[in-house]
């Protein structure tokens, strides 16, 4: 185990994973980075100050070196037992996906990776725009201009009650090119950008219905909330074990229900003017712990702020299609 992969790691306070009783672990694998990252070391500080200043939970980024997804969840899995719960970010998409997986195999440990994180925040911005709308969610329509990017985002939809979706890709362009697929969806999701034609689309559609994350962190809008939750949940307190046979701290589920719930408890902190809430303010991050903690104690998610909260049997405002 390299350096980088001690307990021992400083976090951007100036603190250690041994100086906690509670902390996340913001990991990259700088053996496969994302494709478009340049910055590994100084962007991995720099995710997991902002995560600790805004949830009060420590957070300790960590720089690993694996061979495969296999080494990765292994090395995962050894980290302290003072980790309650783990970012996996800035790494190849595939192996992060693949490493969640074998994860669940070998540790109870939540594990948040950056498709999670996008697809809290797209949700919220999909629901802001169709409750803005007054739109019954059940009836109305979102295209997702890439789906294969990001497949954790069209469960994600189901489960917020959007069930009609349509999931295109580059590779379909030739049957059926993007601009006649959009034109009868009143909300699509950008994960292809320009090179996939999503500029001549939007020049064609009602203004915020072309929904992506515009902004470098973005998608960390939901992470301070959810780790102070998870921080928070009673059964992530830390057991003491015995020294010859440590156990595994019990841990929170993260699953589906809990990421929509993230992703409401963003659009109850949105203010009326926004797509997004403000990552910076208090009101964000206390939205978000709020409706975690909701499903986190199996009770039902709270109502969001807004009168204008679409129900199931809500026809839609006439003369807005």
């Amino acid at each position: 185990m390299t350096a980088r992969e001690s307990g021992h790691r400083p976090d951007a306070q100036g603190g250690s994973i041994t100086d906690a009783t509670w902390a996340v672990a913001v990991v990259n694998d700088a053996g496969a980075p994302l494709a478009s990252s340049t910055e590994h070391g100084a962007g991995l500080r720099e995710d997991a100050a902002l995560i600790e200043t805004l949830s009060g939970v420590t957070a300790v980024p960590m720089s690993l070196i694996a061979r495969d997804a296999a080494e990765l969840a292994t090395r995962l899995h050894g980290l302290p037992r003072q980790v309650g719960a783990i970012f996996l970010t800035r790494t190849n998409r595939a192996r992060t996906r693949a490493a969640q997986h074998l994860l669940t195999e070998l540790d109870n440990r939540p594990l948040i990776t950056d498709d999670d994180a996008m697809a809290i925040t797209l949700t919220a911005a999909v629901l802001n725009y169709l409750i803005r709308r007054r739109r019954c969610l059940s009836g109305c329509r979102v295209l997702i201009a890439g789906a294969a990017a990001l497949p954790i985002i069209s469960p994600m939809l189901l489960t917020a009650g959007v069930v009609e979706l349509t999931l295109w890709n580059l590779g379909d362009a030739d049957q059926a090119p993007l601009s006649w697929v959009a034109r009868d969806a009143d909300v699509v999701i950008d994960l292809v950008g320009p090179a996939g034609g999503m500029d001549q689309v939007a020049l064609d559609r009602p203004s915020g219905s072309v929904v992506g994350l515009d902004q470098r962190r973005a998608h960390l809008l939901a992470l301070p909330g959810l780790f102070r939750a998870l921080a928070a949940a009673p059964a992530l307190a830390p057991a003491a074990a015995p020294a010859a046979a440590p156990a595994a701290a019990p841990a929170a589920p993260v699953d589906i229900r809990l990421l929509c719930a993230s992703a409401r408890g963003l659009v109850s902190a949105t203010p009326p003017h926004r797509r997004l809430p403000v990552l910076s303010s208090p009101h964000t991050t206390d939205a978000v712990t709020g409706a975690a903690l909701h499903v986190l104690h199996r009770a039902a998610p709270p109502a969001t702020s807004r009168a204008a909260w679409p129900r199931p049997n809500e026809r839609d405002h006439p003369g807005r299609r």
